[in-house]
């Protein structure tokens, strides 16, 4: 298991220590706690502590949210893949800055929750809880 860092606003410069599970529950209740009361999809950037990180976002929009996974040593990015979906994007907000992702890709928070917690266990690969599609 790798301990993690969270980053999602100003608020917290030095990011968030993720060092277990148990802490991946509470960062996503906090996260998805102030989505509701501001009405805005927030993003999550997390990152194994180190520098050779994959990078790995995690969004939440009340009870749905995102997934993006681009790992260290690849071009490749990767988003998650939820319902077909009416829109033709969606934009997330990280530290006030937006993120634009397709459509269809909002799965449930519960995926995003169960993400973290296997990227936390084997951060080398894509977790298996949410559907995944190649966006470059």
């Amino acid at each position: 298991m790798a301990p993690l860092i969270a980053w999602y606003s100003h608020d917290h410069p030095d990011g968030i220590p993720v060092p277990s599970v148990d802490d991946v529950d509470r960062l996503i209740d906090d996260v998805q706690a102030e989505s509701k009361r501001t009405g805005v999809p927030m993003l999550i950037q997390i990152c194994v502590d180190d520098e050779d990180s994959p990078e790995f976002y995690a969004g939440v929009n009340g009870d749905a949210g995102v997934l993006t996974y681009a790992a260290a040593d690849s071009p490749a990015l990767w988003a998650s893949s939820g319902e077909p979906s009416t829109k033709d994007e969606l934009v997330y907000y990280y530290s006030g800055s937006s993120t634009d992702l397709p459509g269809d890709a909002e799965v449930s928070v519960e995926v995003v929750r169960e993400a973290v917690k296997q990227f936390m266990l084997d951060p080398d690969d894509l977790p298996v809880a949410a559907r995944w599609r190649k966006m470059r």
